[in-house]
């Protein structure tokens, strides 16, 4: 068989892979053997081997140069789709390792796509800008992109690409607090790749996220430990980091305080996490700093707020940080300011309800309650209190009405399809 013949059928196997890249060490090394010299073949290898080694080794520098010789090969070859794709690989792990290029590299994507490639590209930069604008919680934008991407993913993309839509709409509309609709997105992504045989961890992390926002916190724990234990089986540090968070982040919901100290404090031990250096990409610290205050720790969590504030505000992460502010006003109401623990979680409320993140606020809100009943104005936090539940049922938040005070609406889609009752 020629050489040319035989990279074909490896890069079927590669991208049939979907997420479980670890065990393809040897298949990368005849690919990259059947490509040669062949500065074209050679850029289709190492633009799925930056796959292999973001999601399975957990080497974003890695990722990157692989990206970057990938995409100059491509381009020396005239392999514009390639170049493209390569360009989109680069941007993406910019994105998590901070560079402040990222966002010219995604252009730059995009001014290559747009000079005739097909308008539904695998892995394409339009979707990428999409996940980029959901990091940045410019949701609006997000959705709107997404929405519009929809209609050619269905008709001419990938079933991947348009699961991957999907997913970043439900995380989209449950950061908006459009709950009913995030759960119609997720589970409609979710029957889609279960039947296509899709990596599972991905899905049951948004089923997870979706749950958390506005079904029930206990099925949102059990889908995302189903997706640690599938994206641990396929080496996905990507997922294994993510359900982590949506773990820890339900349980902390849930009052469960050791455990999600023990699960948000795993998240450190990952070597995504220390490669991964923006921190609105693979969002963890401000949930494991607020587990340390609530676990009576609260000078690990100033130690955690020192460390990733300064990274946020150098790469002007807004909400990042309003999300800290939220921690830091919890912070000072443990350790013996409960004045200042009362007033920057209330001026904390007003910018997330500015940044059209309802959830965000009301979990401020609750927070600021916990403050004035440590004060003593119990009819303070009362008011609090019903001031949070409004914000959930305007959003349709069903679970984080308990913890509000008020009755979790009754109803809901039920279980998503393959997932625990």
């Amino acid at each position: 068989m020629p050489p040319a013949a035989r990279l074909s059928a490896r890069l079927a196997i590669l991208d049939t892979a979907f997420q479980s890249l670890g065990d393809l060490d040897e298949t990368f090394s005849h690919a990259l053997a059947d490509a040669g010299d062949d500065p074209s073949m050679r850029a289709a290898v190492l633009v799925r081997l930056v796959w292999k080694q973001q999601l399975a080794d957990g080497d974003s520098v890695a990722a990157r140069a692989t990206a970057e010789e990938a995409y100059r090969l491509a381009l020396a070859a005239g392999d514009r789709e390639t170049a493209v794709l390569a360009a989109t690989a680069r941007a993406r792990i910019s994105r998590a390792l901070g560079e402040l290029e990222a966002e010219a590299h995604t252009e730059e994507a995009l001014t290559v796509w747009r000079e005739g490639l097909p308008p539904a590209l695998r892995n394409g930069p339009r979707l990428l800008a999409c996940r980029h604008a959901l990091f940045d919680d410019r949701l609006t934008e997000a959705r709107e992109g997404l929405l519009a991407l929809l209609p050619e993913l269905e008709r001419l993309g990938t079933t991947e690409d348009l699961v991957v839509a999907l997913r970043s709409l439900a995380e989209v509309e449950a950061r908006q607090g459009q709950c009913a609709a995030a759960l119609a997105h997720a589970r409609r992504a979710v029957s889609i790749a279960l039947e296509a045989d899709f990596s599972p961890g991905p899905l049951w992390y948004s089923a997870a996220l979706a749950e958390t926002a506005g079904g029930s916190f206990r099925r949102a724990a059990d889908y995302a430990r189903r997706s640690l234990r599938a994206s641990q089986e396929e080496g996905d540090q990507v997922f294994v980091h993510c359900s982590l968070y949506a773990l820890g982040r339900v349980q902390l919901a849930m009052g469960e305080t050791a455990l999600a100290l023990e699960t948000l404090g795993g998240i450190r031990d990952l070597p995504i996490a220390a490669l991964a250096t923006d921190p609105s990409v693979l969002r963890w610290h401000e949930e494991l700093a607020e587990a340390y205050v609530a676990g009576g720790e609260p000078e690990r969590a100033a130690d955690l707020l020192a460390e990733v504030t300064p990274v946020a505000r150098r790469l002007g992460r807004t909400t990042v940080l309003t999300a800290l502010d939220r921690v830091r006003g919890q912070y000072l109401a443990a350790t013996g300011d409960p004045d200042a623990g009362a007033e920057l979680p209330r001026e904390t409320a007003g910018r997330f309800t500015a940044h059209g993140l309802p959830i965000e606020a009301g979990r401020t809100l609750l927070a600021l309650a916990r403050t004035e009943r440590r004060r003593r104005r119990r009819a303070a936090a009362q008011a609090v209190l019903r001031e949070a539940a409004g914000v959930f049922d305007r959003a349709g938040a069903r679970p984080w009405a308990r913890p509000a005070g008020g009755a979790p609406s009754r109803g809901g889609a039920g279980p998503f399809p393959g997932g625990p009752a």
